[in-house]
């Protein structure tokens, strides 16, 4: 899967679950980075694909992972 384009975040890890809503394609979930910015992702047998991506918040307030945490995902040991 890829990274975020704002900020590098990996979209594997997305920091907030939002929610699920169930279509004819498969179930459709929006998440939230840790940037801010929101996801909207198909769902369907086993894949994932990210259908929508918002702008990060200028101000958000959500759950955010401490620096230290980021920069461990960015750059994994190994």
């Amino acid at each position: 899967m890829s990274d975020c384009p704002h900020c590098g975040w990996p979209d594997s890890r997305p920091v907030q679950d939002l929610s699920q809503h169930p279509t004819e394609e498969g179930v459709l979930s929006w998440t939230r980075c840790v940037c801010g910015s929101v996801q909207a992702r198909l769902l369907t047998a086993g894949t994932v694909r990210i259908v929508a991506r918002g702008q990060p918040a200028p101000t958000h307030t959500g759950d955010r992972e401490p620096e230290a945490a980021r920069d461990a995902a960015r750059h994994p040991a190994g």
